[in-house]
């Protein structure tokens, strides 16, 4: 959306050059969320002085819906209302949640109206009739609970003990396909049985004020010897995107990314950049010059805190695997393999047989599996020398064996010829998202995010390898 922003402030400025000098200074300010706090605050700067031809100035501020009810600017007189609005929406056939362009609703065009003369007589021009404000416009903004995945409220829910979720009094009562989505990936990620009943797997995942993907990813971690770096992860992956791309210094911003960049992946490179701040003393001088979004980092420590007490509360060891070891990297992607088993994408070399084989053998135990014995069960670990001492706790098994592994592969896919990513399920063509720092197409990727825009994108992307599912 940002980039929409930033091109739209550049358009303003260019038609407002071709008018001549007898044409008062404009000052243009974008406006949205992932933009850094300092530049968020240009909007309450006054606009630019008269000319001595008497042309006044004017400041205009391009913004996305956050400026519908999150704030109040002085002096704006004039609002452009163009009626639509960008909002998440979650698709439950295909697991997919898209950032989608939509109709704005009459509220939110009277919110937008109020926008104008709040301290002096204003307009608002809508740029949509009259006729479709009153008979094609919905009175109020869909309930975002109509278009989000609802695994975790399902999950809290269950918690709760509410088991009959169909019956179950919601304000505004959800689609049953929804629910069914929410109840499938929580019985893939084993916090619910065979009956939906919740496991001691899923109790606990419960606790953790998170997506049940990485809640789980988070246990799981324990047993790989990487629950430091998983957690640190998961807070990055937790607060808005850290990375900042000004408009006029993007070549700059894309060097300091590639600084923290890690050849296997974007989630290991969010792991970099929390190591360096770290190292760093959280310096914010030290994210100005590097293009990092302080706000992000200082709110990612603090979920890393409160994961960190939760842990400790279940007794989770928090430890990592020796940095030197060749397994330090290997076993935190493994981690992040168990909580996202959905959400990964195969990718077969142009006439590779093995890589067409494989593929095939997933599609066939996947659909041949007899689930009879899926669910979690208990075993016991030790984790000696955690803390300089032995630790013997119970907690839920993170694999079922084989075949529970194989129930995760429905979200798979291969590279066709055209270059492309396929699911195997669902036969959806995905592409590596642009702001990747992979500079190949590994034969596999999981992902952390769909992006459906003018294209299918997978975004935050990391190189997983075959033999960890199969």
């Amino acid at each position: 959306m940002h980039t929409e922003i930033d091109e739209a402030c550049k358009r303003i400025k260019r038609e407002i050059d071709d008018l001549g000098p007898e044409v008062g200074d404009i000052k243009i300010i974008p406006l949205y969320s992932t933009l850094p706090p300092q530049q968020q605050q240009r909007i309450f700067e006054p606009p630019p002085p008269k000319k001595a031809s008497g042309a006044i100035g004017r400041k205009v501020v391009v913004s996305t819906n956050i400026a519908e009810t999150s704030l109040t600017i002085d002096g704006v007189v004039f609002v452009i209302d163009p009626g639509f609005a960008k909002q998440k929406v979650y698709n439950p056939r295909i697991r997919v949640e898209s950032l989608l362009v939509t109709a704005i609703s009459k509220a939110s065009a009277q919110q937008r109206a109020g926008r104008a003369g709040r301290t002096r007589p204003g307009k608002c021009f809508r740029l949509y009739t009259e006729k479709a404000y009153k008979t094609e416009m919905q009175d109020n903004t869909y309930p975002e609970i109509l278009r989000s995945n609802l695994g975790s409220v399902v999950l809290q829910l269950k918690k709760l003990g509410i088991d009959d979720l169909v019956h179950f009094d919601f304000m505004d009562p959800p689609a049953p396909e929804t629910l069914m989505r929410a109840l499938e990936l929580l019985n893939y990620l084993a916090a619910l049985n065979d009956d939906g009943d919740l496991t001691e797997l899923g109790s606990m995942m419960a606790e953790f004020p998170l997506d049940p993907q990485l809640a789980k990813m988070v246990i799981a971690s324990c047993e790989y010897n990487c629950s430091n770096e998983i957690l640190s992860i998961t807070a990055m992956l937790s607060v808005p995107q850290c990375f900042i791309r000004p408009t006029e210094v993007k070549k700059a911003a894309d060097e300091a990314k590639m600084r923290f960049a890690h050849i296997d992946g974007d989630h290991l490179t969010l792991l970099n950049v929390y190591h360096a701040f770290k190292q760093n003393h959280e310096s914010s001088q030290w994210c100005y010059d590097n293009f990092i979004n302080y706000r992000s980092l200082m709110s990612a420590d603090n979920v890393r805190q409160q994961l960190s007490r939760i842990m400790d509360r279940f007794n989770l060891p928090r430890r990592s695997t020796d940095f030197t070891s060749r397994d330090y990297y290997v076993n935190i992607r493994k981690a992040l393999v168990t909580g996202y088993f959905m959400q990964a994408f195969i990718a077969s070399a142009l006439g590779n047989a093995a890589g067409t084989r494989l593929l095939q053998r997933l599609k066939e135990q996947m659909y041949s599996y007899d689930g009879s014995r899926r669910g979690a069960i208990l075993t016991q670990y030790n984790y000696g020398g955690w803390s300089g001492r032995g630790l013997s706790i119970r907690l839920p098994q993170i694999y079922c064996g084989r075949a529970a592994q194989l129930r995760w592969i429905i979200n798979v896919a291969h590279l066709e010829r055209t270059g492309h990513y396929l699911t195997v399920k669902d036969n959806q063509v995905v592409q590596l998202h642009p702001s990747t720092v992979l500079d190949h197409k590994p034969e596999w990727v999981l992902y952390n995010e769909f992006v459906l825009t003018t294209k299918n994108y997978i975004r935050t992307c990391t190189d997983i390898k075959p033999e960890w599912y199969v």
